[in-house]
């Protein structure tokens, strides 16, 4: 019902924040941060069935798909 306060939420709160603290962070430790947020939506996936991604549900084989994506981006 709210979804549409997602956007901005976070264009407003969660970007400059995430900005922030992705500008302190070495580049090299982003592969990483990035590969622990989809091994948690995939974990979240396997418990509940799906993760309500700003009113789209996605279940686990998307998120391991973008696992995918982003270990062959990665190791490029």
């Amino acid at each position: 019902e709210l979804g549409f306060l997602a956007e901005p939420v976070i264009q407003s709160m969660v970007a400059p924040s995430l900005s922030k603290m992705l500008n302190g962070m070495p580049d090299e430790q982003i592969p990483d941060l990035a590969m622990k947020f989809v091994d948690s939506f995939i974990q979240r996936a396997e418990e509940k069935g799906s993760v309500n991604l700003f009113g789209v549900e996605l279940g686990k084989a998307s998120f391991e798909r973008l696992r995918d994506i982003l270990e062959s981006k990665l190791a490029e």
